[in-house]
């Protein structure tokens, strides 16, 4: 059954009653996606089919997702293996719904967001030998300018 739109604060509610999720790719583009659907199956508590690639390469070793080739033999076998255990993996989807929270919404990971950004300016800077229209001010460490611009 195709999903017609609905109002994003809505859209959680509505993958949940998903009985499998998709997440085709398919050729170059595709591997340059984000691996938004994965996520949104995972939290959502729904066992989902993807294309192996880029996008859901930290979601290999979720439990309910399974991955392969964009071949149909791969889709074929996927979805009849999916559709002989569904009430099992849909059981063991909703399960996992806490630590997907853990580790995939946002305010859980925030340090790991830290780490990543501290890191990108640092290589950055290193490569640039600083910030282009960034000045930098002695004594910010506390936040404040003491004064001085």
């Amino acid at each position: 059954m195709k999903q017609s739109g609905v109002q994003p604060a809505l859209w959680p509610r509505t993958v949940s009653m998903f009985d499998i999720g998709v997440a085709p790719l398919f050729g170059i583009y595709d591997q340059r996606r984000s691996w938004i659907k994965g996520i949104e199956y995972a939290l959502g508590g729904v066992p989902w089919i993807g294309t192996e690639g880029e996008p859901y390469r930290d979601l290999l070793d979720w439990p309910v997702g399974v991955q392969g080739p964009e071949t149909p033999d791969f889709w074929e076998e996927a979805l009849e293996d999916m559709l002989a255990s569904l009430k099992d993996r849909q059981e063991q989807a909703v399960g996992l719904q806490g630590e997907a929270r853990l580790r995939y919404l946002v305010d859980n990971q925030l340090d790991t967001f830290a780490t990543v950004f501290r890191q990108v300016l640092q290589d950055f800077e290193d490569t640039t030998q600083g910030l282009p229209n960034v000045v930098w001010l002695e004594g910010k460490e506390d936040g404040k300018n003491n004064g001085q611009g």
